[in-house]
């Protein structure tokens, strides 16, 4: 096996240090400081963290610099068009590059984007859909940025960790997306397990250490937003030369890891007879031999219908348990336990560190600081209809003034304070280009944020995102730079599948959505949505399609003998349509995610009544407001200074409305 690993990092540009960004003009109306006394200032003393959030940013920007330049969006090349994006991870000055084995097809084309705009022409060579491991080489590369390799062997867990890929594809404008998390542990496969979060599009990213090292590439995800899965960067050590060549393989690895080769990974109607026992392996020491014929693993009977390079994804011991094997040799069957394998090509097999506990969770550590920044968030609630709509705004002015996201904000809104008072409050002004609202209290508001004082955004920048009352904080990373976001036309959904029975339309499936939640059923035929008569599929999709999100509509339907009428706010469209499992995470997307003069993406684990509220660094200064959910990954925040103008024109715009409506007012007679 040739080793890649290498002595130092490439050269890279040093990243622009911290520093306040300009101050805007002075608004229309008094934005008080954000802490009203001196024993509120930021001198104060706070509990102190078990981090240090100084060195621990310092710690995130150096890794960056080192790893970020590496990572790149790659496309297969169809002719003169190209296929959809994935990630990978420049690892060498020559221009081998790690991606997963899922996202390539040895001998393909492909096209590799840079962050720095740059493209090349590549092509893909050995992949493993046993290991989801793959590899790409730059045809004719120069200057390339390239990340050094780590050791996945060694993770600790707790142990912190930054991704870095093209969440839902390459997005120019936006660029590559860093999220911040930690290692839990192993999964069945070997994969390393951690909370940095990922979906379509990551994979074939990198995950490294804090030393901007590669540990993983991403590989896949399940429902839970906290399980993320990377193939160890190990594993493509020991398949380096086989990696190198153009061409697919698929060794034995999770027998192998056991001491054990078979003769063929096609099980035979006897069973998978064993070619070899490597010396002072697990199987030897267990008692298997060469020759011998294992029948059953674990419990599952083999038979010839396995290929064992795929069978053993399922039939490998859970958690690192020990092995179970009943084998046939020269004697009667018999059942031996193999000893779970040492952690030398294990995903993590570093021991647990104290120096790790704070990083499970830093909401924790940071909760001194928002208890002194949570006051300036209120809950705001609303009705739109006949829903309840309810979200977080942010107090911008003693005098009762706050701003929120304006699409979630309805008729006769209140809102509670961090006293728990309950405000009537009343619409001063919408931008509905920056989806931003304007609201007045009749009551004073002890703890605003001055939207002129903020700071600029670094990548990887620790964030805290308060929520009012005893919720713990919301943690997370600057993950992009600001972007414009184009507005989309939002689709209406009702999450069912449909078909045709006796000439009518019936719901197939109801998924978890809009339809389940207002109680429409399998089974159900669609007589009418609203007063339209629905004949034919098509006429339910596009009815359905030609209204917003939020919107109500009057479905009747047919039920057994019954005929019903059942309300349904219908809901955003998923990304893919529902049919990934990173579709569907705890709270969904906001209704509207898109149309934005300027965001920037965090991994905040934000639902989209948890919006409207402010996001803060670790030293206490506003850096945005959070204005959508878009993804599994990506919560929007809009940067403070687009905001802070945004309020600004809505004043002016109201005085000068309050000036003519008092010109045109009817002058009292002599």
């Amino acid at each position: 096996m040739r080793s890649v690993q290498r002595a130092s990092c490439p050269h890279v540009a040093t990243h622009p240090s911290l520093r306040a960004s300009a101050i805007w003009p002075v608004l229309l109306f008094c934005l008080a400081p954000l802490f009203a006394s001196e024993e509120q200032t930021a001198a104060k003393v706070l509990a102190k963290p078990s981090l240090d959030f100084v060195q621990l940013n310092a710690q995130i920007q150096s890794a960056l610099q080192r790893a970020k330049p590496a990572c790149v969006a790659a496309a297969q090349r169809h002719g003169r068009r190209t296929g959809a994006n994935f990630s990978a991870v420049i690892v060498s000055q020559e221009g081998h590059l790690l991606t997963a084995g899922h996202c390539v097809q040895s001998g393909a084309d492909y096209v590799i984007t840079l962050d720095d705009g740059r493209r090349f022409d590549a092509k893909a060579m050995g992949s493993s859909s046993m290991l989801d491991c793959g590899m790409i080489k730059i045809a004719d590369g120069k200057d390339l940025p390239w990340a050094e390799l780590g050791n996945s062997a060694d993770l600790a867990p707790n142990q912190p960790c930054l991704s870095i890929g093209h969440p839902s594809g390459l997005v120019a404008k936006r660029g590559l997306v860093i999220r911040f998390g930690r290692v839990v542990g192993r999964n069945r496969r070997g994969h390393i397990h951690n909370t940095c979060l990922m979906e379509p599009g990551d994979s074939g990213g990198g995950l490294f250490d804090l030393d901007g090292r590669v540990i993983g590439i991403h590989s896949h995800i399940e429902r839970d937003l906290s399980d993320n899965f990377d193939i160890p960067v190990d594993w493509y050590r020991e398949h380096w030369e086989q990696l190198c060549k153009a061409e697919e393989f698929n060794p034995p690895m999770g027998i192998a890891r056991f001491g054990i080769i078979l003769k063929s990974n096609r099980v035979s109607e006897e069973g998978a007879e064993v070619a070899e026992v490597t010396e002072d392996s697990p199987a030897a020491d267990a008692g298997l031999k060469a020759g011998d014929v294992i029948t059953e693993v674990n419990g599952n009977r083999l038979t010839p219908k396995y290929d064992m390079n795929r069978a053993w994804r399922r039939l490998m011991p859970r958690g690192g348990r020990d092995l179970k094997l009943t084998v046939r040799g020269d004697d009667e069957p018999q059942t031996l336990i193999v000893k779970r394998p040492a952690s030398r090509n294990s995903a993590v097999g570093g021991e647990a560190s104290a120096e790790y506990d704070a990083f499970e969770d830093l909401a924790a550590d940071l909760s001194a600081l928002e208890d002194k920044l949570d006051d300036c968030t209120v809950r705001i609630t609303s009705t739109k209809g006949k829903r309840q709509l309810s979200l977080l705004g942010t107090a911008i002015g003693r005098d009762g003034l706050i701003v929120s996201k304006s699409s979630d904000v309805g008729e006769s809104p209140a809102v509670v304070d961090h006293r728990h008072r309950t405000l009537p409050g009343k619409v001063v002004a919408r931008d509905e280009d920056n989806d931003l609202v304007l609201l007045q209290v009749d009551g004073p508001l002890e703890q605003p944020v001055d939207l002129a004082n903020s700071t600029e955004r670094i990548d990887g920048a620790i964030l805290l995102s308060p929520r009012p009352g005893d919720a713990m904080g919301l943690v997370s990373v600057v993950g992009s730079k600001a972007f414009p976001s184009a507005k989309q036309k939002p689709i209406g959904f009702m999450g069912v599948t449909l078909e045709m029975r006796d000439d009518k339309v019936a719901l197939k499936t109801v998924g978890d959505g809009p339809a389940k939640k207002a109680g429409l059923k399998p089974d159900d035929l669609v007589l009418k949505l609203d007063d339209q008569q629905i004949a034919t599929m098509n006429q339910l999709v596009n009815a359905v399609r030609s209204r917003p999100p939020g919107q109500e509509v009057r479905v009747t339907i047919e039920r057994g003998e019954d005929e019903k009428v059942i309300d349904v706010t219908l809901g955003s469209r998923p990304h893919n349509s529902g049919m990934h499992v990173a579709d569907s995470f705890a709270g969904g997307s906001s209704l509207r995610r898109t149309g934005f003069e300027a965001i920037f993406c965090h991994d905040a684990h934000a639902e989209p009544d948890e919006c409207g509220g402010p996001v803060f660094d670790t030293q206490g200064n506003l850096v945005g407001i959070n204005i959508a959910r878009f993804s599994r990954t990506c919560c929007y925040a809009m940067p403070a200074d687009v905001v802070s103008k945004s309020v600004e024109r809505l004043q002016k715009q109201t005085l000068q409305a309050t000036d003519a409506a008092a010109d045109d007012a009817p002058r009292p007679k002599d």
